[in-house]
């Protein structure tokens, strides 16, 4: 049985295709895998957060944030995150607003709490907001006049 040219170039983009389809969404940072989960919290002042900022868990970048979008009806900033599922987070967790640099860049760090249970996909977490490095530099200034 012989092939034709054709069907071998009709394969042919098809694997290409698929390729490109993986290639673009690795490189995105989307998860089409099933690797991680999605974690959520919803914040009064998101102090210039943005999608793909890191998400740390003990010092270690454990995922990134996937969404950060205003809700009208709360009056408040829903933040998506993706973490990697290998991480335990138990349910009474916090996501920490945090800034990652000097000059201002924010990120979200999970302060793990003590429970037994742990969140699942699409949990909603407890949040706040961690003090940065110049409002503690500016508070320590006067202990030193």
């Amino acid at each position: 049985m012989k092939i034709s040219k054709e069907f071998k170039l009709g394969i042919f983009v098809v694997v290409v295709l698929a390729a490109a389809f993986v290639v673009i969404n690795v490189l995105r940072g989307t998860d089409i895998f099933g690797r991680e989960i999605t974690l959520s919290g919803r914040f009064d002042d998101v102090e210039s957060l943005v999608a793909s900022a890191p998400v740390q868990i003990r010092g270690y970048a454990a995922g990134r944030v996937e969404k950060v979008e205003y809700d009208p009806q709360q009056d408040n900033f829903l933040v998506v995150c993706s973490i990697d599922k290998r991480f335990r987070i138990p349910s009474d967790s916090r996501m920490l607003l945090f800034s990652t640099s000097i000059m201002g860049g924010k990120g979200i760090r999970i302060e793990c709490g003590e429970s037994g249970d742990m969140a699942v996909d699409g949990a909603q977490l407890a949040t706040g907001s961690a003090p940065d490095l110049m409002s503690s530099l500016s508070g320590g200034a006067g202990v030193l006049l």
